[in-house]
């Protein structure tokens, strides 16, 4: 693989796989990184169909997933203290930061940590 190493937020994986076409742009080329927290959203939403369920997983595959880790658990805890996220969210972020990673979304959310970059394809 050539490129550079982005995490995914979970609103990315469902833009691309729409087809919307800045995310495409942005993701093109790139190392694809997913929390595991990702993976877990991508794939327990209800409403999801077989052959959409399979089009995640398909994609998922091709990312490089990250678990958790003691010091994600400690920023993690930081973060949701600090800037009042969601949990999931808190995860993710603490994730990006941990492996110094570029978070991939359109969640305006986490615009307000200051301890990660953001690429917002909305």
């Amino acid at each position: 693989m050539s490129g550079n190493n982005i995490l995914l937020d979970t609103n990315a994986i469902i833009a691309v796989l729409d087809g919307h076409s800045i995310a495409k742009e942005i993701i093109n080329n790139n190392i694809l990184h997913i929390s595991f927290i990702t993976e877990l959203e991508a794939l327990s939403y209800q409403k999801l169909s077989t052959s959409d369920r399979n089009l995640i997983q398909s994609f998922l595959s091709d990312c490089i997933l990250l678990e958790l880790n003691p010091e994600i658990k400690k920023n993690t805890i930081d973060f949701r203290i600090a800037y009042k996220l969601k949990l999931p969210d808190a995860i993710i972020a603490a994730t990006a930061n941990y492996y110094q990673l570029p978070l991939v979304s359109a969640d305006k959310v986490f615009s307000k940590v200051k301890e990660i970059e953001i690429i917002r394809f909305i």
